[in-house]
């Protein structure tokens, strides 16, 4: 069972991703501004913020956790399994926090069971605004958290990883949580097999023969299975390729339809994507019957090498979408 992280600025829907994700996983929801903010608008002590969250976290086998507060932010990450992040455009953060606090502050309501309500004066004629905070710390939110984005995409068994980029894609996976319950994500893991470098790079690809797309060796991560060995295990069965994996390449959310003919509501998809060293694949080309247990099983695939500069315009789009977002030098090549 998962222990979930949500990071993002002020206004990018942490909390609705939040509670999306406590009634889907049937586990506690931890809001950290309602541990934070004390009565009459007082803020916790740094350490004791920090002792009541270590506390709620080793009470609870399971949890999603939403809030940024720096006291505990590694705290909470280094036990998550999964961190998403809504990472949306400043105006939409700031016309999610001007709504907000219209509303709040029309409607009075009490925040976080404690008696503090949000004031429309201070909101608008305020340093302590929702709006001035947004406005002066999305910037320096954005680098933090795609540095720290960077830095766990290096660790092989280290969290996944989502970065949503608009209030779609976070509907998307809220509705697809909330529809798989328990099961929780779909989690792929890409196998991209390179060799040769620069303007000479080649990537393999093979032909399905049923769609004729031209694909990258993919498949389901299996429970009590890592993102690498099912990338290992995918290459092995579906090219006959035991090879050593070069690196992590990143993770990617595809949004695609659902259902056998693609005709279903859209679904996210968390694609893990690993680099392979191809270098010592000397076949052009060959035809390799699919082992294991999976719906490709007694398929033949063909397999051959296609220029990397050109590979996203005849992969499909969805594992040709981190080839648009790397250089040639984040390849190796």
């Amino acid at each position: 069972m998962p222990k979930i992280q949500i990071i993002g600025t002020s206004g990018a829907g942490k909390t609705t991703l939040a509670e999306a994700c406590a009634q889907a996983f049937d586990i506690p929801h931890i809001e950290l501004d309602g541990i934070h903010w004390q009565n009459g608008w007082v803020e916790l002590d740094r350490a004791e913020m920090k002792a009541r969250v270590a506390s709620l976290l080793a009470q609870n086998p399971q949890w999603v956790v939403d809030g940024n507060y720096s006291q505990v932010f590694d705290l909470v990450q280094s036990q998550a399994h999964l961190i998403i992040w809504p990472d949306l455009p400043k105006y939409q953060t700031l016309w999610a926090v001007t709504r907000r606090s219209i509303i709040r502050g029309l409607t009075r309501a009490r925040l976080w069971k404690t008696e503090n309500r949000e004031s429309l004066f201070k909101f608008f004629f305020s340093k302590d605004s929702m709006f001035y905070w947004v406005w002066t710390t999305h910037d320096r939110r954005h680098r933090e958290f795609s540095e720290v984005f960077k830095r766990l995409t290096q660790i092989d068994d280290g969290p996944l990883l989502v970065r949503l980029k608009s209030r779609r894609e976070t509907k998307i996976l809220r509705d697809t949580l909330l529809r798989r319950g328990r099961k929780g994500l779909i989690h792929k893991a890409l196998a991209y097999v390179v060799r040769g470098s620069g303007n000479q790079a080649q990537l393999l690809v093979f032909e399905h023969p049923k769609t004729k797309n031209v694909e990258v060796v993919r498949g389901t991560v299996d429970q009590g299975e890592s993102s690498r060995q099912t990338a290992e295990r995918e290459l092995f069965e579906e090219a006959g390729l035991s090879l050593p994996v070069k690196k992590r390449l990143g993770f990617e959310s595809i949004f695609v339809r659902s259902g056998p003919f693609r005709q279903g509501p859209f679904e996210h998809q968390l694609y893990d994507c690993f680099l392979f060293d191809g270098s010592g694949v000397g076949k052009e080309e060959w035809t390799h019957q699919v082992s294991g247990d999976g719906g490709d099983e007694g398929m033949k695939f063909r397999f051959f090498w296609i220029p990397l500069a050109s590979a996203q315009k005849k992969l499909t789009p969805e594992t040709a979408k981190i080839i648009g977002s790397k250089a040639l030098s984040d390849w190796g090549a």
